[in-house]
């Protein structure tokens, strides 16, 4: 008599099967991911933004200091020393290798900040400092 051996593993179909499950799932899967990497990388531009928001809110606040109250002065010499303010920032470890932060001036009212990716120019975030002693006409 012949014993009968039972087979043990997956058929072809199975395997079919789960590879296309598997397939379908990656499909939609990576796409969202480097959604989700490029969202990343733009809020991290964002707060480097931020950052250089800040230290501009600083200088402002040590040259009023310094400048005794005098807001004209004050919001001259941040004007001057923009992009070493700026560079302050990249200095302590918020810009990265691949980012480039610059302070610009647009108006004689605000200074336009803009943080890049170096590897990739399309992901970028701005933000603006306007004079603090800057009020708009109605």
């Amino acid at each position: 008599m012949r014993k009968q051996h039972k087979q043990a593993g997956f058929t072809l179909i199975e395997v079919i099967a789960v590879l296309v499950i598997l397939s379908i799932l990656a499909a939609v899967a990576i796409p969202k991911f480097m959604d989700l990497q490029k969202e990343a990388k733009t809020k991290g531009l964002e707060s480097l933004v931020a950052a250089a928001q800040g230290q501009l809110h600083m200088a402002y606040a040590e040259e009023l200091l310094k400048q005794g109250g005098d807001t004209k002065k004050a919001w001259g010499a941040v004007q001057i020393n923009k992009q070493k303010i700026c560079n302050k920032v990249s200095r302590n470890g918020w810009l990265l290798d691949d980012t480039s932060l610059t302070c610009s001036q647009h108006q004689s009212i605000n200074i336009d900040i803009t943080a890049t990716l170096k590897s990739n120019p399309k992901i970028s975030a701005k933000g603006e400092f306007y004079d603090p002693d800057y009020t708009p006409n109605p």
